[in-house]
This record gives structure tokens, C-alpha cells and sequence, in this order.
């Protein structure tokens, strides 16, 4: 029973409060640590998209085919520039190959199957080759799917 001259708060009621406070942190934890998974992947899809558009706007930019050549099984991309606007024989890099994160895996083909190595080449009138790049996870869940349209060039993120 309180009086009405008594400061200050009882044991029970400040163990409740740090016991609220620890509950609401074990929640936030456990949401932070599922945003940190899938932030890998989005980061993955940004930066693959990134490398595509960069690639896009350098074809028409410098009149010579660009690609994003991307090694599937050893998890890695890289741009090169062709010596010519087409029919390039001899490919340089640009930009060294990119790792994807540790934990991402991804496929190729609009099934999200395919394992092979592929190229995506741009052309100066800013048309490129179709593809699909699908980013996984370790279980091969897809999560996002970077595409390019063969007509416009365009690269999207579903």
C-alpha cells in the first residue's frame, strides 16, 4: 500500500518494466536478423542490374558493344567492352568480375534452371540479348529476377 508522501517506483513494478523491455527486444532482434538475409539478396539484384544498365548506357554512349559476362558456377560478373559496334572479336574488361554475396545463389533462363555461363551484350542503338538472371536462395527459392528486354535493352527486378 502506498502513501501519498512515498517516492519512487517497487521492485515488482521494475521488473516488469525491464522484463516488457526484454520482450521487445527479442522481438527486434529476431526482425532485424530476417531483414539482414534478405537485404543480401536485394543488394545481389541491384548490383546485377546496375552492372547491365551501366553496360547499356556505355553501348550508345562510346557507339561499341558492351556485355555483362556472368560466371554462374564460380558466382561472379564482369563487364567488358567490344573493339567494334558489331560483331566484336576481341572483348576487354572494364569492370573486374563481382562476387555475389556468400549465401546467394542464383540460375539463368525465364524457369530459373539454367547453370550455364551467360553473356548479355548491348549494341550502340541500345538493344541487347534477352535474358533472365534469378537470384536464390541456398535452398534455390527464388527471390528477386533481373530481366532484360532483347528490343529496348531494358533491365527490370521482379
Amino acid at each position: 500500500m502506498r502513501h501519498s508522501d512515498d517516492k519512487g517506483f517497487s521492485l515488482t513494478e521494475l521488473l516488469i518494466v525491464v522484463g516488457l523491455i526484454g520482450v521487445i527486444a527479442a522481438i527486434a532482434v529476431v526482425s532485424i536478423s530476417g531483414l539482414s538475409g534478405s537485404i543480401k539478396y536485394k543488394n545481389t539484384a541491384w548490383g546485377i542490374s546496375s552492372q547491365l544498365r551501366l553496360a547499356k548506357q556505355m553501348a550508345v554512349t562510346d557507339n561499341r558493344e558492351e556485355r555483362v559476362e556472368f560466371g554462374i558456377a564460380a558466382g561472379q560478373y564482369r563487364l567488358t567492352e567490344g573493339n567494334l559496334p558489331a560483331g566484336s572479336t576481341v572483348w576487354t574488361q572494364v569492370k573486374p568480375w563481382t562476387a555475389i554475396d556468400q549465401g546467394v545463389a542464383w540460375a539463368t533462363g525465364a524457369a530459373c534452371n539454367g547453370n550455364a555461363d551467360v553473356n548479355i551484350k548491348f549494341n550502340p542503338n541500345g538493344t541487347a540479348d534477352a535474358g533472365t538472371i534469378c537470384v536464390q536462395d541456398s535452398v534455390g527459392a527464388v527471390k528477386y529476377t533481373v530481366e532484360i528486354s532483347s528490343t529496348s535493352g531494358r533491365v527490370t527486378i521482379d
